[in-house]
């Protein structure tokens, strides 16, 4: 298989976390159910950092290839995220520590309309 690539223009909105999770799951048909929750998840998550805390749109892509599936979500702002510390009641602040605990690799690239937040994941390791 060739890698497959999927564009995705999300808005500012509260529905646009949805509209990526959705789109991943229509995208990642043929992909390990646990590959595909993780990416929902990852994928939520930095799109909803781009609602929060820009209140811009996004363009999520997603490449799959035999052997991992990335996703990058890219937004207008060239401020890098940085890890925070908070306690278990916080509702936000988690999202890189989930990019690190569950992504196979993860990063960030700028580019001269913003930065681009990606990761990846591993399907040789699903299951």
């Amino acid at each position: 298989m060739e890698e497959e690539e999927r564009v995705i223009d999300l808005g500012a909105d509260v529905d646009a976390a949805a509209t990526a999770r959705t789109a991943l799951r229509r995208h990642l048909v043929d992909v390990p159910d646990d590959v595909v929750e993780t990416a929902c998840l990852l994928a939520d998550e930095l799109v909803a950092n781009v609602v929060l805390h820009l209140g811009t749109a996004a363009r999520m892509v997603v490449r799959r290839s035999p052997d991992q599936v990335r996703v990058e979500v890219s937004d207008p702002s060239t401020e890098h995220p940085e890890p925070r510390d908070g306690d278990l009641e916080d509702l936000t602040g988690r999202g890189l520590h989930l990019l690190d605990e569950l992504a196979t690799e993860w990063g960030t690239t700028a580019h001269p309309g913003g930065k681009t937040v990606w990761f990846t994941l591993a399907l040789s390791q699903a299951g």
